[in-house]
């Protein structure tokens, strides 16, 4: 038998069966003592023949069952060296889990993978067991095998860009991470690249809420960068000419569409939406999918924008996600969104959303950036305003909400057109 966690004391969520119950059997075989939690009483069949294994009841999403969690871990063991997290933290409803600044800094400070694993489900038993100095891993069979980390991760763009804001990241060691995987979003070149630069690979995927998986992947052995991957198994994906509904042939931009057996079958009660957004080629129904893209001679599926969020700026078309992709590259911006803003001579124009990371705040202006924009990317691409924020609104899921940010800047524009009230009698 390996001891190769002997002088662990690991907490494994979710151990009532499956994954759980396998992490929590594994780890106990290589010497480690376990308390393995659960709500269901499968727990206990995990427990059982398994001297290094306790069984708890509890719910790791509950502030008094995690506290009771703790201390059964510190009066077990006398605490915690690693908490597999196998239960709520790729799901559940509630969106992300609302850390403070201190939480975040307990998280970074002890734990790499803080910010991938912050999710509302599970994330008070991550907390608590950071705060308590533990390491917290998402446990794998895989992974353990391979080494005391699991060698890859689930998460988006944001999460991306919070993992490297741990201060310290230089000083740990991230050999054990060999890729991570996500959607979202949009992985920009510039994140991607950071990510390469300390060994670790980016590998992208696609799918929408209306197909209720991936509907495209990244082969492992051949991953592409900036790339949504090629369709799946069992999906039928093509790009048509938003107006003519006609099929593109490699190259060429238009609206990605996917017939498949995940797509769902239509909005509840409300046909006319169903409607628009379903279209029959080659005898198949497929989803309209909104989002702009197009093919290589591969049949690689890359992402353009959103068919809504194009900027039409002189007459030139201007895609919001490629600004965006450049503008990551600026090394004062931690995170940027573009949207479209009135001109009077232009029609449109660009209007960038920034974020600084903290050491260039209140240390560089708008007009530095707008410059570094007309000397990076095309002049029409460049934004020619800049506002700088505290935050980016974020979805649950945390991808960052355009469309909150535009609709707040056409109403700016339609209050700065607005009549001026009468003058009083």
């Amino acid at each position: 038998m390996s001891a190769r966690f002997a002088d662990k004391s690991v907490l494994v969520t979710g151990a009532g069966s499956g994954i759980g119950r396998a992490t929590a059997r594994l780890f106990a075989s290589e010497g480690a003592r376990v308390l393995a939690v659960d709500l269901h009483n499968g727990v206990d069949e995990t427990a059982s023949g398994h001297g290094g294994i306790v069984a708890m009841r509890g719910d790791a999403g509950s502030e008094a069952d995690v506290a009771a969690m703790i201390l059964a871990a510190i009066a077990q063991h006398g605490g915690i060296d690693i908490v597999a997290a196998n239960a709520g933290i790729s799901g559940g409803s509630g969106g992300l889990f609302e850390l403070g600044e201190a939480d975040w800094a307990a998280l970074l400070r002890v734990n790499l993978t803080g910010p991938f694993l912050a999710i509302k489900h599970g994330a008070q038993a991550m907390l608590a067991a950071a705060r308590a100095g533990a390491i917290i891993c998402t446990a794998s069979i895989a992974g353990l095998r391979a080494g005391a980390g699991s060698p890859a991760y689930s998460a988006s763009k944001t999460m991306i860009q919070d993992f490297f804001l741990n201060p310290d990241i230089d000083k740990h060691d991230l050999t054990s991470i060999r890729r991570l995987h996500g959607g979202g979003a949009a992985m920009p070149a510039a994140v991607a690249q950071r990510l390469l630069n300390v060994g670790i690979t980016y590998v992208e995927g696609y799918g929408l809420t209306e197909t209720a998986a991936a509907t495209h992947m990244n082969p492992g052995d051949r991953p592409k960068k900036q790339c949504l991957g090629i369709p799946i198994y069992g999906v039928d994906s093509r790009i048509i000419d938003p107006i003519t509904l006609q099929e593109l042939p490699a190259g060429e931009i238009g609206e990605i569409v996917m017939h498949g057996p995940q797509v769902f079958l239509g909005y509840w009660r409300k046909p006319e939406d169903t409607a628009q957004v379903f279209m029959q080629l080659d005898g198949k129904r497929f989803f309209r999918s909104g989002d702009l893209g197009k093919t290589d001679d591969d049949g690689y599926f890359f992402l353009v924008d959103r068919l809504k969020r194009m900027i039409n700026a002189s007459g030139f078309k201007v895609w919001p996600t490629e600004v965006e992709s450049q503008m990551y590259q600026h090394p004062a911006i931690e995170e940027a969104c573009i949207v479209g803003t009135r001109d009077a001579h232009r029609g449109e124009t660009v209007k960038a959303v920034i974020v600084l990371k903290a050491d260039f705040r209140g240390k560089i202006g708008a007009q530095a950036i707008i410059d570094w924009a007309r000397q990076n990317m095309a002049a029409y691409k460049a934004p020619r305003i800049v506002e700088f924020v505290d935050a980016l609104p974020k979805s649950g899921s945390g991808k960052i909400m355009w469309r909150e940010l535009q609709e707040k800047e056409n109403a700016l524009n339609a209050g700065e057109n607005a009549l001026p009230p009468p003058l009083a009698s």
